[in-house]
């Protein structure tokens, strides 16, 4: 019986290829080593009563064992900036600020913008509490961090502006939250000031982050915001937190704002993995992790349900902690689809290397070839429904769905691969399951 199934993890790079060509997989297990097979599958039923378990044994340029390394899953979606010190604060002042609308205010810190980076102590961030309340975090010399706080907190799902002003030659930093009238409530503004210390660290000399800030110099991130940000922008001149968030950066030929360091418009490239600056540095950005976008934003009227039709309503990115598109691991083997393969369902199989097999361990990682540029056509064509199965794929439904056994007449068991899945919230959940934030999934 085999019942340890998720020793070994992995995924191709490609679901599906065309004979003659490339297929890599990343693959992941605490073991050092791993036995690699290809099987063409010819039927999954394994049910006792079923035609059972059927399937070919291919021979391929991977088989046989490779080195297996563990590699971790780090799930959480940001922008990522590259801009050569370009966003460091420099000269006397600096002003930065965006629209947020938190969805999850828990836990821990939620950062909104900035370069702080948590190994090397240094950078600068604006941030939300595990309480909700705006937070601004800045990098010393001695590579602690000071924080000032807004006392004052952030609603969840209600968008506000929230903001910093620096004075670097008065050393002072004022901290702002806007919530702007809706129709019902007058707008409510509050601010605070606080002096600075004299040995600032604000450069961290790694990329401006939206949504997250820097774990260390090596491309990992913490502080996931969870929520909707609009509309990021900084400026080197001083300004009132309310000329800040008025501020609507249109793009005009020969003009410039005095003092406009970036302005990211999110309505801007609204299908696509970049944000845009549209301000003269072009300091444009990328997103990680998939984040949702298109999503209703400050300025949404309710009165047009199609972001193609009214891109400004939709100018806001949904984050979230728990955001996962690609895990990014280093490939362990890549496959030569033989050419005169025929197509079909394949899958590696995995096993633990060495002269003493074990029965009980066994993990598969399915990818289908399709006809390539020498293949014969066949007469007769079957379309895998792959859409369907990616948005079934790590259904915790039953776990979560009120009247499961009702509906399935029968007692609710787990499988040691929905245990794995509860274990390991963070190799994500299909599209009819929720965030954490209790937003749906995409």
């Amino acid at each position: 019986m085999i019942y340890r199934t998720n020793e070994y993890l992995g995924y191709p790079d490609r679901i599906s290829v065309p004979a003659g060509e490339t297929v890599r997989f990343q693959l992941s297990s605490k073991r050092p080593n791993v036995k690699v097979e290809v099987l063409r599958l010819r039927c999954g039923d394994v049910d006792v009563n079923g035609p059972g378990f059927k399937y070919e044994v291919m021979t391929s340029n991977v088989d046989g064992e490779h080195a297996c390394l563990d590699q971790p899953i780090r799930p959480g979606s940001n922008a990522i900036v590259e801009h050569d010190g370009a966003l460091a604060p420099t000269g006397g002042h600096w002003c930065f600020g965006a629209y947020v609308c938190p969805t999850r205010i828990a836990d821990n810190a939620k950062a909104v913008m900035g370069n702080w980076c948590e190994a090397s102590g240094r950078g600068y961030a604006l941030e939300l509490d595990e309480e909700g309340c705006p937070v601004l975090v800045l990098g010393q010399s001695t590579g602690a961090s000071a924080r000032f706080t807004l006392d004052v907190k952030l609603r969840q799902r209600v968008w506000a502006f929230v903001s910093v002003a620096i004075d670097l030659v008065r050393r002072s930093a004022t901290l702002s939250l806007i919530v702007p009238a809706n129709g019902v409530q007058p707008t409510v503004a509050h601010a605070k000031s606080f002096a600075l210390p004299l040995a600032l660290a604000l450069d961290s000399g790694l990329p401006f982050l939206i949504a997250a800030h820097h774990l260390n110099g090596e491309q990992q991130y913490a502080s996931h915001f969870d929520g909707k940000i609009e509309a990021p922008r900084i400026f080197s001149r001083p300004l009132e937190a309310e000329a800040l968030r008025v501020f609507d950066c249109q793009p005009r030929t020969g003009a410039t704002e005095a003092g406009l360091v970036a302005f990211w418009d999110f309505a801007d490239g609204i299908s696509t993995l970049s944000v845009k600056d549209l301000s003269p540095n072009g300091l444009h950005g990328s997103l990680r992790q998939l984040p949702r976008r298109g999503v209703t934003g400050f300025h949404w009227s309710g009165s047009v349900h199609d972001w193609r039709l009214s891109p400004r309503e939709y100018a806001a990115i949904h984050f979230h902690s728990d955001d996962i598109y690609d895990c990014g691991w280093q490939t362990t083997c890549a496959l030569d689809v033989p050419a005169d393969w025929r197509s079909g369902v394949y899958a590696l199989r995995l096993t633990p290397g060495g002269n003493d097999p074990e029965a009980n361990c066994e993990s598969y990682v399915t990818f289908f070839v399709t006809p390539g540029r020498k293949s014969r056509r066949a007469d007769f064509v079957i379309v895998a429904s792959v859409a369907t199965y990616l948005a079934y794929a790590n259904s915790a439904l039953r776990l979560y769905q009120v009247h499961f056994e009702t509906l399935m007449e029968h007692v609710l068991w787990l499988p040691q691969d929905d245990v794995f899945m509860q274990e390991n919230p963070e190799i994500g959940q299909s599209t009819y399951d929720c965030h954490v934030d209790g937003s749906g999934r995409a």
